[in-house]
């Protein structure tokens, strides 16, 4: 009878300990958390650092290559992550290189690829994730009608980061959503009168609002 007293007695024990066990153990991490989160955040900003920095020096490569002929623009932007509607934890930044170009025959966008694609495609900063593709194939560089090619990478400094070059032609009165062209796919150019763009977007989610306007010219 005492020893099943005891044993009872040495159950409850257990049990509460085990519930005082719980927030104790929630303040241990909420404590540790606390005194981590900058370490953390200086680990995250520095990733972005380099990878403004990576972006910043092809951005010098294709104005060299450019000679003054194409404006290239760049930017480096934060926003906070959505779900749906709702803003949720962390930010999402990108960082973007590109240049618009109107264009009235295939040749010039041939000659456009050719251009800039050698110079991104082989940079130490970015590391192959996907060849070449063509939308549609057989008729960007072929036909003069909507279409694009695109190529996806990792950046060298972080796998996590994705970067997609894109080069699209599409109609010049049309304005492109996001980084593709608002128009129907293999669509004629009307009276000639097309536009091609070209760049490189690198993004991933960030801890923090890495950076500012000053980061974009």
């Amino acid at each position: 009878m005492k020893n099943n007293s005891k044993k009872r007695m040495s159950t409850v024990k257990k049990i509460v300990l085990a519930i005082v066990a719980v927030p104790v153990l929630f303040i241990v991490y909420l404590v540790i958390s606390s005194l981590l989160s900058p370490l953390f955040d200086d680990v995250d900003k520095e990733r972005f650092e380099s990878l403004k920095s990576q972006s910043l020096s092809l951005y010098d490569a294709v104005k060299n290559k450019s000679a003054g002929t194409e404006t290239w623009i760049h930017e480096a932007t934060c926003e906070p992550q959505r779900s749906g509607w709702m803003i949720v934890s962390g930010y999402v930044c990108v960082t973007f290189l590109r240049t618009e170009v109107p264009v009235t025959a295939v040749s010039q966008v041939n000659a456009l690829h050719e251009k800039y694609y050698p110079v991104i495609n082989t940079s130490a900063s970015l590391k192959q994730k996907t060849e070449l593709s063509k939308q549609l194939a057989g008729q960007f560089g072929v036909d003069f009608v909507v279409s694009s090619a695109e190529q996806h990478y990792t950046s060298s400094g972080s796998k996590s980061i994705t970067c997609t070059y894109l080069a699209a032609l599409r109609q010049a009165d049309q304005q492109p959503v996001g980084f593709v062209a608002n128009d129907d796919y293999g669509a004629d150019i009307a009276r000639g009168d097309g536009l091609m763009e070209i760049g490189l977007r690198c993004t991933d989610v960030a801890r923090g609002n890495w950076y500012g306007p000053a980061d974009n010219f």
